[in-house]
């Protein structure tokens, strides 16, 4: 899960998508991933097809507070 948070907060990409392609991973788990990284507070709620709003930045606090 760390890696997974890492990696969108790195990349400023919320997507399942994106998930599968770097980590190996099937679509199944990479809506559970993002809907615990949603939990979380790190990612925003789904969007329908579009990628989630990132919230936290890679070397600040959280967008939502900056």
């Amino acid at each position: 899960m760390d890696l997974c948070r890492d990696l969108v907060i790195q990349t400023q990409r919320g997507s399942a998508s994106m998930l599968q392609r770097k980590l190996r991973i099937g679509y199944a788990l990479a809506m559970a991933v993002l809907d615990a990284l949603e939990a979380e507070g790190v990612v925003g709620p789904s969007q329908g097809s579009l990628p989630r709003d990132v919230l936290v930045t890679p070397d600040g606090p959280p967008r939502r507070w900056a």
